[in-house]
């Protein structure tokens, strides 16, 4: 019910910013970067979000982010990967002609699947979905009309994880990438 009421609210707000705000700042932007976890040695970090602005100076971001971690030692394997959706709300400031800084925060969730494996046959595999909050911040450099280039640092926390460290999982990201506005 509550997944309900929150996907009605979100789709009242972009149905009542002005079309012209939707359609002059809506971009998607692919990145690429760095995620350590807490407890994981760091890995890639992929990540996509699709960015429209409810007025000039605050935008709301779908995304999707994914990373994996793998160690072997004596045949034995050990992963980890985290599958991430969320939706951040920017705030947007325009530093200059062709420089726009964001800061903003969020929530989404985290499917986590970890695996132990011996040799090439799996031992163990286990799934869990948490929820999770975030804070970014970064800055847009435009490129032209409707290319612009991004960096970004973030921090997540991965709520209700059990166990000796709770915190375990919680992350720190840096990535950049690009932005095709349309």
């Amino acid at each position: 019910m509550k997944r309900a009421v929150t996907v009605l609210v979100i789709m009242m707000m972009i149905l009542s910013a002005g079309r012209e705000a939707r359609a002059s700042e809506s971009s998607v932007g692919v990145g690429l970067g760095y995620v350590k976890a807490k407890n994981v040695e760091s890995t890639i970090l992929y990540s996509g979000d699709f960015r429209f602005h409810l007025s000039r100076g605050f935008a709301l971001a779908p995304e999707i982010s994914y990373w994996k971690k793998a160690a072997t030692i004596q045949a034995v394997t050990a992963s980890i990967k985290d599958l991430q959706f969320g939706v951040n709300a920017l705030f947007v400031s325009h530093a200059g002609r062709d420089v726009e800084l964001f800061v903003g925060g969020g929530g989404g969730i985290h499917s986590l699947t970890g695996s132990l494996a011996v040799g090439s046959v799996s031992a163990v595999s286990n799934s869990t979905t948490k929820g999770g909050l975030d804070v970014l911040g970064g800055a847009d450099f435009k490129a032209g009309d409707a290319l612009s280039f991004f960096l970004a640092a973030r921090y997540d926390w991965v709520l209700g994880l059990s166990g000796e460290d709770p915190r375990r999982l919680d992350q720190v990201k840096f990535y950049g990438g690009f932005r095709l506005r349309f």
